[in-house]
Protein backbone atom coordinates (compact mmCIF):
# COMPACT_ATOMS: atom_id res chain seq x y z
CA UNK A 1 0.00 0.00 0.00
CA UNK A 2 2.75 2.40 0.54
CA UNK A 3 4.27 2.15 -2.84
CA UNK A 4 0.79 2.39 -4.43
CA UNK A 5 0.76 5.95 -2.19
CA UNK A 6 3.96 6.90 -3.62
CA UNK A 7 2.41 6.38 -7.00
CA UNK A 8 -0.54 8.38 -6.32
CA UNK A 9 1.33 11.30 -5.32
CA UNK A 10 3.28 11.53 -8.44
CA UNK A 11 0.83 11.20 -10.54
CA UNK A 12 -1.31 13.37 -8.74
CA UNK A 13 1.80 16.03 -8.74
CA UNK A 14 0.53 18.09 -12.05
CA UNK A 15 -2.95 17.88 -11.07
CA UNK A 16 -4.15 20.73 -8.88
CA UNK A 17 -9.86 20.15 -7.33
CA UNK A 18 -13.10 20.99 -5.47
CA UNK A 19 -13.12 19.54 -1.71
CA UNK A 20 -13.70 16.12 -2.95
CA UNK A 21 -17.12 13.86 -1.88
CA UNK A 22 -14.46 11.12 -1.06
CA UNK A 23 -11.98 12.84 1.34
CA UNK A 24 -13.14 16.74 2.95
CA UNK A 25 -10.50 19.39 3.25
CA UNK A 26 -8.87 20.43 6.39
CA UNK A 27 -11.10 21.37 9.69
CA UNK A 28 -14.04 20.62 7.48
CA UNK A 29 -12.99 16.45 8.01
CA UNK A 30 -14.11 16.45 11.62
CA UNK A 31 -16.49 19.61 11.27
CA UNK A 32 -18.16 18.44 8.17
CA UNK A 33 -18.97 20.86 5.54
CA UNK A 34 -19.94 23.33 8.20
CA UNK A 35 -19.70 27.55 8.12
CA UNK A 36 -17.64 27.40 11.01
CA UNK A 37 -15.44 31.51 10.92
CA UNK A 38 -12.69 30.27 12.87
CA UNK A 39 -11.10 28.58 10.15
CA UNK A 40 -11.34 29.62 6.03
CA UNK A 41 -12.19 26.42 4.71
CA UNK A 42 -15.16 27.40 5.57
CA UNK A 43 -15.18 29.73 2.60
CA UNK A 44 -14.86 26.74 0.46
CA UNK A 45 -17.36 24.71 2.12
CA UNK A 46 -20.64 27.27 1.40
CA UNK A 47 -20.39 29.92 -1.52
CA UNK A 48 -21.87 32.41 0.74
CA UNK A 49 -19.65 31.86 4.63
CA UNK A 50 -16.81 34.26 3.87
CA UNK A 51 -18.79 37.39 3.65
CA UNK A 52 -20.36 35.76 6.98
CA UNK A 53 -17.40 35.17 8.58
CA UNK A 54 -16.86 38.96 8.31
CA UNK A 55 -18.61 39.98 11.32
CA UNK A 56 -18.48 43.20 12.81
CA UNK A 57 -15.24 44.12 11.09
CA UNK A 58 -14.59 46.60 8.44
CA UNK A 59 -12.31 44.19 6.53
CA UNK A 60 -10.57 41.09 6.40
CA UNK A 61 -7.60 39.22 4.84
CA UNK A 62 -7.75 35.37 5.51
CA UNK A 63 -4.86 33.22 3.67
CA UNK A 64 -4.17 29.24 3.85
CA UNK A 65 -0.46 29.34 3.84
CA UNK A 66 -0.89 25.91 3.70
CA UNK A 67 -4.33 25.14 3.98
CA UNK A 68 -4.73 21.60 3.94
CA UNK A 69 -2.77 18.28 2.64
CA UNK A 70 -4.26 15.28 3.23
CA UNK A 71 -3.78 11.87 2.70
CA UNK A 72 -6.32 8.39 2.60
CA UNK A 73 -7.18 5.14 1.84
CA UNK A 74 -10.45 2.81 1.91
CA UNK A 75 -10.49 -0.96 1.38
CA UNK A 76 -13.83 -3.33 1.02
CA UNK A 77 -14.89 -5.31 3.49
CA UNK A 78 -12.03 -8.29 2.85
CA UNK A 79 -9.22 -9.55 5.13
CA UNK A 80 -6.13 -9.74 3.51
CA UNK A 81 -7.24 -8.19 0.07
CA UNK A 82 -4.17 -7.95 -2.05
CA UNK A 83 -2.26 -10.97 -0.20
CA UNK A 84 -5.14 -13.03 -1.39
CA UNK A 85 -5.06 -11.87 -4.55
CA UNK A 86 -1.34 -12.15 -4.83
CA UNK A 87 -1.33 -15.81 -3.98
CA UNK A 88 -4.92 -16.43 -6.33
CA UNK A 89 -2.39 -14.73 -9.18
CA UNK A 90 0.39 -17.06 -8.01
CA UNK A 91 -1.95 -20.23 -8.33
CA UNK A 92 -3.04 -18.45 -11.83
CA UNK A 93 0.42 -18.33 -13.10
CA UNK A 94 1.69 -21.94 -11.64
CA UNK A 95 2.60 -24.76 -14.07
CA UNK A 96 0.29 -28.18 -12.93
CA UNK A 97 1.29 -31.76 -13.85
CA UNK A 98 -1.83 -33.58 -12.90
CA UNK A 99 -5.42 -32.81 -12.65
CA UNK A 100 -5.58 -33.07 -8.88
CA UNK A 101 -2.84 -30.40 -8.73
CA UNK A 102 -5.19 -28.19 -10.83
CA UNK A 103 -8.46 -28.98 -9.36
CA UNK A 104 -7.21 -27.69 -5.79
CA UNK A 105 -5.65 -24.97 -7.31
CA UNK A 106 -9.19 -24.16 -8.66
CA UNK A 107 -11.00 -25.08 -5.32
CA UNK A 108 -8.72 -22.16 -3.78
CA UNK A 109 -9.46 -19.72 -6.70
CA UNK A 110 -13.28 -20.66 -6.45
CA UNK A 111 -13.23 -20.45 -2.12
CA UNK A 112 -11.39 -17.09 -1.99
CA UNK A 113 -12.20 -15.20 -5.75
CA UNK A 114 -15.82 -14.07 -4.99
CA UNK A 115 -15.92 -12.77 -2.43
CA UNK A 116 -13.01 -10.99 -3.71
CA UNK A 117 -14.53 -9.52 -6.63
CA UNK A 118 -17.99 -8.88 -4.56
CA UNK A 119 -16.83 -6.84 -1.67
CA UNK A 120 -13.14 -5.75 -2.36
CA UNK A 121 -11.13 -3.00 -3.51
CA UNK A 122 -8.41 -0.74 -2.61
CA UNK A 123 -8.84 3.22 -3.13
CA UNK A 124 -6.01 5.50 -1.68
CA UNK A 125 -6.91 9.42 -1.96
CA UNK A 126 -4.29 12.40 -1.72
CA UNK A 127 -5.60 16.35 -1.59
CA UNK A 128 -4.32 19.59 -0.73
CA UNK A 129 -4.17 23.58 -1.66
CA UNK A 130 -1.64 25.24 -3.40
CA UNK A 131 -0.10 27.38 -0.93
CA UNK A 132 -1.45 30.61 -0.09
CA UNK A 133 -5.14 29.39 -1.05
CA UNK A 134 -7.72 30.24 -0.28
CA UNK A 135 -7.36 33.75 -0.40
CA UNK A 136 -10.05 35.57 0.99
CA UNK A 137 -10.66 39.26 0.79
CA UNK A 138 -13.34 41.06 2.68
CA UNK A 139 -14.38 44.62 3.37
CA UNK A 140 -17.06 47.36 3.07
CA UNK A 141 -15.71 48.82 -0.38
CA UNK A 142 -16.62 45.08 -2.02
CA UNK A 143 -20.05 44.67 -0.26
CA UNK A 144 -18.56 41.60 0.23
CA UNK A 145 -15.86 39.16 0.14
CA UNK A 146 -13.70 37.58 -3.06
CA UNK A 147 -12.38 34.24 -2.52
CA UNK A 148 -9.75 32.52 -4.64
CA UNK A 149 -9.11 29.20 -4.13
CA UNK A 150 -7.00 26.36 -5.97
CA UNK A 151 -6.11 22.93 -4.53
CA UNK A 152 -5.92 19.70 -5.85
CA UNK A 153 -7.28 15.59 -5.48
CA UNK A 154 -5.73 12.20 -6.85
CA UNK A 155 -7.64 8.99 -5.85
CA UNK A 156 -6.81 5.69 -7.24
CA UNK A 157 -8.98 2.52 -6.74
CA UNK A 158 -7.98 -1.51 -7.33
CA UNK A 159 -11.02 -3.64 -7.47
CA UNK A 160 -11.35 -7.49 -8.97
CA UNK A 161 -13.61 -8.71 -11.97
CA UNK A 162 -13.80 -12.28 -11.85
CA UNK A 163 -14.56 -14.58 -14.13
CA UNK A 164 -14.22 -18.62 -14.55
CA UNK A 165 -10.98 -20.48 -13.88
CA UNK A 166 -10.50 -23.65 -16.22
CA UNK A 167 -7.36 -26.21 -16.52
CA UNK A 168 -5.23 -26.40 -20.08
CA UNK A 169 -3.98 -29.77 -19.91
CA UNK A 170 -2.11 -29.14 -22.67
CA UNK A 171 -0.02 -25.83 -21.25
CA UNK A 172 -0.58 -27.50 -17.93
CA UNK A 173 -1.57 -23.92 -16.12
CA UNK A 174 -5.06 -22.84 -15.20
CA UNK A 175 -6.67 -19.94 -17.89
CA UNK A 176 -9.01 -17.28 -16.33
CA UNK A 177 -10.42 -14.01 -17.35
CA UNK A 178 -10.24 -12.79 -14.10
CA UNK A 179 -8.81 -9.04 -13.72
CA UNK A 180 -8.24 -6.13 -11.76
CA UNK A 181 -9.65 -2.87 -13.07
CA UNK A 182 -7.29 0.07 -11.94
CA UNK A 183 -8.51 3.45 -12.02
CA UNK A 184 -6.99 6.70 -11.71
CA UNK A 185 -8.22 10.67 -11.39
CA UNK A 186 -6.66 13.78 -11.09
CA UNK A 187 -8.86 16.85 -10.87
CA UNK A 188 -7.78 20.29 -10.91
CA UNK A 189 -9.92 23.13 -9.75
CA UNK A 190 -9.21 26.76 -9.80
CA UNK A 191 -12.08 29.19 -8.43
CA UNK A 192 -13.64 32.36 -7.93
CA UNK A 193 -16.25 32.99 -5.56
CA UNK A 194 -18.03 36.10 -4.12
CA UNK A 195 -20.79 36.55 -1.09
CA UNK A 196 -22.12 39.26 0.41
CA UNK A 197 -25.41 40.49 3.51
CA UNK A 198 -28.65 39.95 1.59
CA UNK A 199 -30.91 41.48 3.90
CA UNK A 200 -31.32 41.75 7.46
CA UNK A 201 -34.12 39.50 9.19
CA UNK A 202 -35.75 39.36 12.34
CA UNK A 203 -34.05 36.41 13.15
CA UNK A 204 -30.53 36.97 11.81
CA UNK A 205 -29.00 38.26 8.83
CA UNK A 206 -29.08 36.55 5.66
CA UNK A 207 -25.95 35.77 3.65
CA UNK A 208 -25.48 34.41 -0.42
CA UNK A 209 -23.08 33.72 -2.28
CA UNK A 210 -22.27 32.11 -5.45
CA UNK A 211 -18.50 30.61 -7.14
CA UNK A 212 -17.25 29.47 -10.41
CA UNK A 213 -14.87 26.60 -10.72
CA UNK A 214 -12.54 25.76 -13.60
CA UNK A 215 -11.96 22.18 -14.12
CA UNK A 216 -8.91 20.00 -15.54
CA UNK A 217 -9.54 16.73 -15.02
CA UNK A 218 -7.25 13.56 -16.14
CA UNK A 219 -8.84 10.33 -15.56
CA UNK A 220 -7.16 6.97 -16.34
CA UNK A 221 -8.30 3.29 -16.12
CA UNK A 222 -7.51 -0.22 -17.56
CA UNK A 223 -7.45 -3.95 -16.86
CA UNK A 224 -4.73 -6.58 -16.14
CA UNK A 225 -5.49 -9.85 -15.62
CA UNK A 226 -4.45 -11.66 -12.41
CA UNK A 227 -2.63 -14.29 -13.91
CA UNK A 228 0.14 -11.73 -15.51
CA UNK A 229 0.29 -9.54 -11.75
CA UNK A 230 3.01 -12.07 -11.31
CA UNK A 231 2.20 -12.37 -7.43
CA UNK A 232 2.41 -8.58 -6.75
CA UNK A 233 -0.96 -7.07 -6.74
CA UNK A 234 0.41 -2.94 -6.17
CA UNK A 235 2.89 -3.11 -8.89
CA UNK A 236 0.47 -3.88 -11.64
CA UNK A 237 -1.77 -1.10 -10.04
CA UNK A 238 1.28 1.06 -10.17
CA UNK A 239 1.85 0.34 -14.17
CA UNK A 240 -1.88 0.96 -14.64
CA UNK A 241 -1.95 4.36 -13.36
CA UNK A 242 0.10 5.54 -15.99
CA UNK A 243 -1.54 4.11 -18.72
CA UNK A 244 -4.42 5.08 -20.96
CA UNK A 245 -4.87 9.17 -19.68
CA UNK A 246 -7.54 11.31 -20.82
CA UNK A 247 -7.38 15.03 -19.92
CA UNK A 248 -10.80 17.69 -20.01
CA UNK A 249 -11.63 20.92 -18.53
CA UNK A 250 -15.15 21.96 -17.81
CA UNK A 251 -16.86 24.96 -15.63
CA UNK A 252 -18.57 24.13 -12.40
CA UNK A 253 -21.35 26.48 -10.76
CA UNK A 254 -21.80 26.83 -7.06
CA UNK A 255 -25.17 29.14 -5.29
CA UNK A 256 -25.01 29.30 -1.06
CA UNK A 257 -27.20 30.99 1.13
CA UNK A 258 -26.41 30.91 5.15
CA UNK A 259 -28.82 32.56 7.43
CA UNK A 260 -26.48 34.15 10.68
CA UNK A 261 -27.65 34.89 14.36
CA UNK A 262 -26.12 35.50 17.67
CA UNK A 263 -26.65 31.94 18.62
CA UNK A 264 -27.27 30.05 15.43
CA UNK A 265 -26.02 29.23 11.81
CA UNK A 266 -28.45 27.68 8.90
CA UNK A 267 -27.55 26.96 5.66
CA UNK A 268 -27.64 25.49 2.58
CA UNK A 269 -25.42 25.24 -0.89
CA UNK A 270 -26.20 23.92 -4.18
CA UNK A 271 -22.78 22.44 -5.78
CA UNK A 272 -22.04 21.93 -9.01
CA UNK A 273 -25.69 22.93 -10.71
CA UNK A 274 -24.31 22.29 -13.87
CA UNK A 275 -23.33 19.32 -13.91
CA UNK A 276 -20.16 18.91 -15.85
CA UNK A 277 -18.73 15.62 -17.48
CA UNK A 278 -15.81 14.25 -18.27
CA UNK A 279 -14.71 10.76 -20.05
CA UNK A 280 -12.53 8.03 -19.82
CA UNK A 281 -10.31 7.01 -23.20
CA UNK A 282 -12.49 3.94 -24.11
CA UNK A 283 -10.66 0.67 -22.38
CA UNK A 284 -8.81 -1.69 -24.19
CA UNK A 285 -10.86 -5.06 -24.06
CA UNK A 286 -8.47 -7.11 -26.33
CA UNK A 287 -8.68 -11.02 -25.39
CA UNK A 288 -11.32 -10.73 -23.47
CA UNK A 289 -14.69 -12.67 -24.18
CA UNK A 290 -16.68 -13.10 -20.80
CA UNK A 291 -19.70 -10.36 -20.69
CA UNK A 292 -19.18 -10.43 -17.04
CA UNK A 293 -15.74 -8.55 -17.53
CA UNK A 294 -16.57 -6.69 -20.91
CA UNK A 295 -20.14 -5.10 -18.98
CA UNK A 296 -18.19 -3.83 -15.69
CA UNK A 297 -15.45 -2.70 -17.70
CA UNK A 298 -17.67 -0.27 -19.64
CA UNK A 299 -19.67 1.14 -16.74
CA UNK A 300 -19.08 4.60 -15.68
CA UNK A 301 -16.87 5.68 -18.92
CA UNK A 302 -17.79 8.79 -17.94
CA UNK A 303 -17.33 11.08 -14.63
CA UNK A 304 -20.57 13.24 -14.20
CA UNK A 305 -19.87 16.18 -11.52
CA UNK A 306 -23.18 15.63 -9.92
CA UNK A 307 -25.58 18.04 -8.61
CA UNK A 308 -25.39 17.88 -4.95
CA UNK A 309 -27.72 20.05 -2.32
CA UNK A 310 -26.08 20.13 1.23
CA UNK A 311 -27.47 21.52 4.30
CA UNK A 312 -26.13 22.90 7.63
CA UNK A 313 -26.96 24.09 10.95
CA UNK A 314 -24.29 25.38 14.07
CA UNK A 315 -25.52 26.04 17.84
CA UNK A 316 -22.90 28.62 18.99
CA UNK A 317 -22.57 30.14 22.88
CA UNK A 318 -22.82 33.19 23.69
CA UNK A 319 -18.57 33.99 23.42
CA UNK A 320 -18.87 31.82 19.99
CA UNK A 321 -16.23 29.32 21.25
CA UNK A 322 -18.50 26.41 21.65
CA UNK A 323 -19.92 25.40 18.63
CA UNK A 324 -22.11 22.46 17.66
CA UNK A 325 -22.13 21.60 13.89
CA UNK A 326 -24.61 19.27 11.88
CA UNK A 327 -24.10 18.68 8.45
CA UNK A 328 -26.24 16.89 5.37
CA UNK A 329 -25.51 15.79 1.85
CA UNK A 330 -29.58 15.53 0.54
CA UNK A 331 -28.52 13.80 -2.38
CA UNK A 332 -25.99 11.01 -2.93
CA UNK A 333 -23.66 11.87 -5.53
CA UNK A 334 -20.62 9.63 -7.19
CA UNK A 335 -17.13 10.05 -7.28
CA UNK A 336 -14.69 9.17 -10.66
CA UNK A 337 -15.41 5.75 -10.46
CA UNK A 338 -19.10 5.57 -9.52
CA UNK A 339 -19.41 5.26 -6.01
CA UNK A 340 -21.37 7.30 -3.92
CA UNK A 341 -21.09 9.22 -1.53
CA UNK A 342 -23.72 10.82 0.55
CA UNK A 343 -22.51 12.26 4.07
CA UNK A 344 -24.23 13.09 7.29
CA UNK A 345 -21.91 14.67 10.19
CA UNK A 346 -22.62 15.84 13.75
CA UNK A 347 -19.46 17.60 15.58
CA UNK A 348 -18.63 19.53 18.89
CA UNK A 349 -15.70 22.14 19.15
CA UNK A 350 -13.95 24.46 21.39
CA UNK A 351 -13.03 26.98 18.38
CA UNK A 352 -10.12 28.95 20.19
CA UNK A 353 -9.26 32.58 19.74
CA UNK A 354 -5.94 32.29 21.61
CA UNK A 355 -2.51 31.99 20.43
CA UNK A 356 -1.36 29.63 23.67
CA UNK A 357 -4.98 27.45 24.24
CA UNK A 358 -5.44 25.01 21.89
CA UNK A 359 -8.86 24.72 19.97
CA UNK A 360 -10.34 21.21 19.82
CA UNK A 361 -12.84 18.88 17.90
CA UNK A 362 -14.69 15.62 17.43
CA UNK A 363 -16.89 14.57 15.27
CA UNK A 364 -18.87 11.77 13.88
CA UNK A 365 -19.59 11.41 9.90
CA UNK A 366 -21.31 8.75 8.38
CA UNK A 367 -21.53 7.93 4.14
CA UNK A 368 -25.58 6.95 4.20
CA UNK A 369 -24.85 5.61 0.43
CA UNK A 370 -22.89 3.43 -1.10
CA UNK A 371 -19.89 2.02 1.58
CA UNK A 372 -22.36 3.09 4.26
CA UNK A 373 -19.22 3.46 6.21
CA UNK A 374 -19.21 5.66 9.91
CA UNK A 375 -16.28 7.57 11.16
CA UNK A 376 -15.07 8.79 14.46
CA UNK A 377 -12.81 12.31 13.92
CA UNK A 378 -10.71 14.52 16.04
CA UNK A 379 -9.13 17.85 15.44
CA UNK A 380 -6.73 20.10 17.17
CA UNK A 381 -5.90 23.62 16.36
CA UNK A 382 -2.31 25.09 18.06
CA UNK A 383 -1.79 28.71 17.84
CA UNK A 384 -4.40 29.68 16.31
CA UNK A 385 -3.61 28.74 12.79
CA UNK A 386 -1.96 25.38 12.71
CA UNK A 387 -4.57 22.08 12.32
CA UNK A 388 -4.73 18.62 12.22
CA UNK A 389 -7.25 15.83 12.00
CA UNK A 390 -7.89 12.61 11.60
CA UNK A 391 -10.94 10.52 11.04
CA UNK A 392 -11.32 6.63 11.24
CA UNK A 393 -13.91 4.20 10.19
CA UNK A 394 -15.38 2.48 13.22
CA UNK A 395 -15.12 -1.21 10.62
CA UNK A 396 -12.04 -2.99 10.94
CA UNK A 397 -10.54 -5.37 8.34
CA UNK A 398 -6.94 -7.55 8.18
CA UNK A 399 -4.25 -5.69 6.49
CA UNK A 400 -0.69 -7.03 5.65
CA UNK A 401 -1.91 -9.57 8.97
CA UNK A 402 -2.93 -6.77 11.27
CA UNK A 403 -6.16 -5.37 12.43
CA UNK A 404 -6.57 -1.72 10.95
CA UNK A 405 -9.51 0.92 10.06
CA UNK A 406 -11.17 0.14 6.77
CA UNK A 407 -10.40 3.65 6.21
CA UNK A 408 -8.40 6.26 7.00
CA UNK A 409 -7.92 10.39 6.60
CA UNK A 410 -5.91 12.93 7.97
CA UNK A 411 -5.52 16.27 7.40
CA UNK A 412 -2.58 19.13 7.66
CA UNK A 413 -2.93 23.12 7.27
CA UNK A 414 -1.89 26.21 8.52
CA UNK A 415 -3.82 29.62 7.80
CA UNK A 416 -3.58 33.18 8.69
CA UNK A 417 -6.19 35.95 9.43
CA UNK A 418 -5.36 39.63 9.17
Amino acid sequence: MRRLMVTVCIMGSTAVSAEPVYHPSGPNLTYGAASVPQTIVSSIANPAAAAAALGDRTSQFRIGVLTSIGAGYEVGQVDNFTDDLDHISNLLDATYTSDAQATAAISTINALLPNIARDGHLKIFIGGHIPLMPIVIANETLGGALVFDANFSVIGKAAVLDAPVVFNALAQQLESESSLLIRGAGITEIGLGYSRPLQNLPTGKLFGGMRAKYYNVELTHGLTRLSDTNGDTEAAMDTKLDENLHESSGIGLDLGVLLVSDHYRLGASLININEPDFDYTPIDLTGYTQASILNQATQNATYSMERQLRLEGGLYSDNKRWVINATLDANAVKDPFGDEYQWATLSLAYATESWWLPGARVGYRSNQAGTGLDYLGFGLTLFKSLNFDLAYSLDDVVIDGESQPRSLMANLGLELSF
